[in-house]
């Protein structure tokens, strides 16, 4: 949250499903998606966001299970 890493349930954080990197200074985030939903632009720039200071311009990919 806001570059921080909060507790999980805390309001107004942004949870992702997989982070290359340390959560301080994550290199690469992947969001896992299921059947129709997909990630929307919106969604990456709430990510980006809450992202640490100096990584806002990491890769965000969508992962689709086969």
């Amino acid at each position: 949250m806001n570059g921080s890493v909060v507790p999980r349930g805390t309001r107004g954080a942004v949870r992702v499903d997989a982070v290359r990197g340390r959560p301080e200074r994550p290199k690469e985030i992947w969001d896992l998606k299921t059947g129709g939903a997909r990630l929307t632009p919106q969604r990456i720039q709430q990510i980006r966001r809450h992202l640490p200071r100096g990584c806002q311009n990491i890769p965000i990919r969508e992962v689709r299970p086969r």
